[in-house]
């Protein structure tokens, strides 16, 4: 399979990937230390301190992100046909900066390639018996464990 990245970027949909990230990023919080004293909204930070900022407290603020606690893939519509996943400054599912994770980019394109096989091979829904219900906090999970019956796709080719 040849995937050219003016291709991938062009897919719109693919960026469900950032909502689910924003919502469900298994990176809790990152380990930071600083290098100097820093002072920080009344705070003195001193040299050499670890700092452990909480991605959740920011991808789930509701003054950067409209109705935080919905899962909403549409909110990332206007990056669709740029590289970048994101289109403001708020969103790190894998870190910022000089320390973006160096695999973030690989890691999105195996996600992509993941869903586009779940989708197209299998057939899968919620459980008969399902009635479970996200929480957020301090990372999502399901009560119930989100059961789901998935069942693959006989492909005739005709």
């Amino acid at each position: 399979i040849y995937i050219y990245i003016y291709i991938y970027i062009s897919m719109c949909f693919v960026k469900v990937i950032s909502e689910t990230l924003r919502l469900g990023n298994v990176v809790r919080f990152l380990h930071r230390k600083t290098l100097r004293d820093v002072r920080y909204k009344g705070y003195d930070i001193p040299c050499g301190w670890k700092v452990l900022p909480v991605i959740s407290a920011v991808h789930l603020d509701p003054s950067l992100f409209d109705q935080p606690q919905h899962f909403n893939p549409w909110r990332w519509q206007n990056a669709c046909g740029s590289s970048s996943t994101t289109t403001n400054n708020n969103f790190m599912p894998f870190g910022g900066g000089p320390r973006l994770c160096a695999g973030s980019e690989l890691a999105k394109l195996e996600m992509a390639v993941f869903i586009h096989h779940l989708v197209l091979n299998y057939h899968w829904e919620l459980a008969d018996d399902m009635d479970d219900h996200a929480f957020a906090f301090p990372f999502v999970d399901f009560p119930k464990g989100l059961p789901i019956r998935v069942q693959h796709h006989m492909t005739t080719f005709i």
